[in-house]
């Protein structure tokens, strides 16, 4: 049922707004709409990898491990905390390499993780075996292993959380598109939905592949790009358990990690499907989504040495998402410049679902209090000039997805405009 009024708006029932929707409401943030055109958590976050990563060598990287090493403590309270059930698999996680570059990008991170508060080893062939049985390392120079890491099958992360915010006093509009904003005296004032207008002082625009599109009906050029991500899990193979650790190959941009008794298969194929901005708009769903088991056959082949598992067994699921890269490779968190109470939680990277409960507690926080928590400095909206022109966008952040496993920054790569 449509609504008149709300204190906060939050656009988008993915990992990112159901999160935010919850802890808003748990903080007291008073009447909280949560607004999806579909179903709570039944578009890209449900079709996630759903694995964290918590060392990098860089200040941004650091400062995203940050978020996902918080987010891995409220994964292991999440049933607790919501009443929501969750399955968490503390199994770590691998990085591999497999040139003399890529064996320094390694050492710089095994040398950065005390400082990040994280245990990270280098490991061999004789661990490696103890660790993820499933996984050779044929080829490989380099491995380090980093036990805290966890990963989760991801379908009821963000539906738990909406239903979680739902038992709170948040209300839930599903089925509902948003079809542009109020504004006054350069303050938002709310949205305009197709079932009419809401008011509201403060909107929280994290609406995953769709955030590009809604943000040009507020004025903005925000620089999100969506892109095709795809996956794959395996049937059953032998021997292959859910305690075994993720593994990613860093050069072949490819990850592996046990699913549902097989493997599960994805990575950064070198020119990926662009979605259109103009395409993510009212009524596009991501079952829509065109799906190419070929580039996931690719994938498997740059890989096929270490993980020959792979090599035979039958596609069980082949499921793809709409990420939305930026021209930096960080998200985007935070108010946006020139219009008051507006905030943006997007830009996910194809990482957005590993941070999600992080970001949820802490953008709550900003909107309640009006202070940035330290965590969300970095990845503040208005680091990024405009972006007007989606071929130069989509140029730049096409070049970071082929990079994908590099350590950052990348010389050369324009971060802004």
């Amino acid at each position: 049922m449509a609504r008149h009024r709300a204190d906060v708006v939050v656009v988008g029932a993915g990992a990112f707004g159901s999160s935010i929707a919850y802890h808003l409401a748990v903080a007291g943030a008073g009447d909280v709409a949560l607004i999806d055109q579909h179903a709570p958590g039944s578009q890209t976050s449900p079709r996630a990898a759903g694995m964290t990563r918590q060392v990098f060598a860089d200040p941004m990287g650091q400062a995203h491990g940050r978020l996902q090493t918080r987010s891995i403590a409220k994964f292991a309270a999440f049933a607790d905390e919501t009443g929501e059930p969750l399955m968490v698999h503390r199994s770590g996680s691998v990085a591999m390499a497999t040139t003399d570059e890529g064996a320094r990008w390694l050492a710089d991170e095994i040398a950065a993780g005390p400082g990040q508060g994280i245990e990270i080893y280098a490991i061999d062939s004789a661990d490696l075996r103890g660790i993820a049985p499933y996984a050779r390392a044929e080829g490989v120079r380099a491995m380090w292993f980093t036990p805290s890491d966890v990963y989760l099958e991801p379908e009821r992360l963000a539906a738990g959380y909406a239903r979680a915010a739902i038992r709170h006093g948040a209300a839930l509009l599903e089925h509902t598109a948003v079809i542009g904003f109020l504004q006054a005296g350069g303050r938002i004032a709310g949205v305009h939905t197709a079932d009419g207008p809401i008011e509201a002082p403060a909107v929280v625009l994290a609406a995953g592949g769709w955030l590009r599109a809604l943000g040009r009906l507020a004025g903005l050029s925000l620089p999100a790009q969506p892109v095709r991500h795809q996956l794959l899990i395996t049937d059953p193979l032998p021997g292959v358990a859910p305690e075994h650790a993720i593994c990613r190959v860093r050069e072949a941009r490819v990850y592996v990690r046990p699913s549902a008794g097989g493997l599960m298969l994805g990575g950064y194929e070198d020119s990926p499907l662009v979605v259109p901005t103009g395409d993510v708009g009212p009524g596009f769903s991501i079952e829509a989504l065109p799906l190419d088991p070929r580039v996931l056959h690719g994938l498997a082949a740059r890989v096929a040495r270490i993980f020959p598992d792979l090599a035979g067994a039958r596609p069980r699921v082949v499921r793809g998402g709409v990420p939305t890269m930026t021209p930096d490779s960080w998200p985007i968190f935070g108010p946006v410049a020139d219009i008051g109470g507006l905030f943006v939680a997007g830009g996910d990277n194809v990482g957005g679902f590993s941070i999600s409960p992080a970001v949820g507690e802490l953008l709550a926080e900003w909107i309640v209090t009006g202070r940035q928590p330290d965590l969300l400095a970095p990845f503040r909206a208005d680091r990024f000039g405009p972006w007007p022109h989606d071929a130069e966008l989509e140029s730049v952040t096409l070049e970071r997805w082929r990079l994908h496993y590099r350590p950052d920054p990348l010389p050369g790569t324009p971060a802004t405009r």
